[in-house]
């Protein structure tokens, strides 16, 4: 007979014990079907052990348990110390943010997959309690609303300056990820509609407390 993992049943299992409001941060923004990054991981894993559990050789003998780093439990305290970072969206976990290799003012920010490179590396400094201002460590270029207020205009890059335009508010969304308001537009920085492959232009959009789109993760390098 041929072995059978039953991923249909283990899954249901674990997305049930997990309960609907937690189960969903695994899925894609408004998909219920298909996993995001963290979400692959947690079916890797049922993989992972039913191929242990039947005792496929030589499989069996190759694996080793490993664990899919959780969710935190709570939404840490507090925003992210003034230093620098990588911001990842949380609808689109492989890519960063990233000045493009730009060294002009006005060009368009986007998104790359990591590469490890300065540009994307923002350093994040404090204006106020909750607004910030965002510099790229590769051309010292910061992160600029470019004075665009229609929804959907792409985020561009300048020379520091003292404009509202570089100025953006900073909110806690929860498990780790912060939304970025730009003050002088009053649009959030989003990922927009895609298709998302490396280059893509990051837009600003009307402000929204639950999209994923909106939502940022400061990862230290």
């Amino acid at each position: 007979d041929t072995p059978c993992i039953d991923l249909t049943t283990s899954s249901y299992n674990l997305w049930s014990s997990l309960g609907q409001t937690v189960a969903t941060t695994y899925f894609y923004p408004g998909d219920h079907t298909h996993p995001n990054q963290a979400g692959a991981m947690k079916i890797a894993g049922l993989v992972r052990d039913g191929v242990l559990a039947l005792n496929l050789s030589p499989l069996a003998a190759t694996y080793t348990r490993m664990t899919t780093p959780p969710l935190p439990a709570q939404p840490p305290a507090g925003l992210p110390a003034a230093g620098v970072y990588s911001l990842r969206p949380r609808a689109l976990p492989p890519f960063i943010l990233d000045n493009q290799s730009a060294t002009a003012d006005g060009a368009n920010v986007g998104l790359w997959e990591d590469n490890a490179s300065s540009s994307q590396r923002w350093n994040l400094s404090y204006i106020s309690a909750t607004v910030v201002k965002l510099q790229c460590t590769a051309n010292g270029k910061y992160l600029d609303g470019m004075g665009r207020t229609a929804s959907g205009s792409i985020v561009g890059q300048w020379t520091g300056g003292s404009s509202n335009n570089q100025r953006w508010k900073i909110t806690d969304r929860g498990f780790g990820y912060y939304s970025l308001k730009n003050v002088a537009t009053g649009l959030s920085m989003d990922v927009g509609a895609g298709p998302y492959v490396n280059g893509y232009n990051v837009g600003q959009v009307t402000e929204s407390a639950t999209s994923w789109w909106q939502q940022w993760l400061f990862a230290a390098p």
